[in-house]
């Protein structure tokens, strides 16, 4: 197994599944005037502060406030135009994450045991999520396989739901997670992830 350490050593790195964050502010034309949307494409939920100035529009006060969940786009307002004159829009916005709340021991483990009963895994399985074009993923299941060591894998990439629960897995340990390295790995009911010494934590899965 000299070639897998070696490979896995080169891609110690990891690539990160999450991006740079991935928040915006866009304004859409309507009949009346203009519309302004706050997206947040993060894993939490961000509060934006928008500070606009105007010509010849209203429907708003300074500064907006809006709260974005996850995944989500909110209209933050709606302008009016003042008919038959000049008009001009100009917006600046800041974003902060929302600490989450912390869940009880009783709700994490009902959330836990709802996603391990829809990913169809049991507490004594090793399972690992991985995601398309990840070259640390295809050396950690070659691994697996060649010391056949039992695991189910789960793509995050190809189905949306296998990536909410690997992330409601993540958020009981750590509510204000924003990215993870993947793979992430579930091993006997204990999640891992963010490992930094990945070689030694597979090679320790055929113990």
């Amino acid at each position: 197994m000299k070639h897998l350490i070696t490979l896995l050593l080169g891609t110690i790195g990891f690539s990160m599944f999450s991006q740079s964050v991935p928040v915006d502010v866009i304004s859409e034309k309507t009949e009346s005037g203009y519309t302004l949307k706050a997206i947040n494409n993060t894993e939490v939920a961000r509060e934006f502060t928008l500070t606009l100035t105007t010509e010849n529009l209203n429907g708003y006060t300074n500064p907006i406030k809006v709260v974005v969940p996850p995944k989500s786009t909110v209209t933050a307002a709606e302008l009016t135009k003042v008919p038959n004159e000049y008009v001009n829009l100009k917006f600046k916005f800041s974003h902060k994450a929302i600490p989450a709340k912390k869940t009880t021991t009783a709700e994490a483990k009902k959330t836990k045991e709802g996603v391990m009963t829809s990913l169809k895994v049991t507490p004594e399985d090793i399972v690992v999520f991985t995601k398309e074009d990840c070259d640390i993923c295809d050396v950690v299941i070659s691994y697996l396989n060649e010391n056949k060591i039992n695991f189910k894998q789960i793509n995050v990439s190809k189905n949306p739901e296998n990536h909410r629960s690997m992330w409601d897995l993540v958020r009981i340990e750590n509510p204000n997670a924003e990215k993870v390295s993947i793979p992430v790995f579930l091993v006997k009911g204990k999640l891992n992830y963010n490992e930094k010494d990945i070689q030694g934590f597979v090679q320790g899965l055929k113990n």
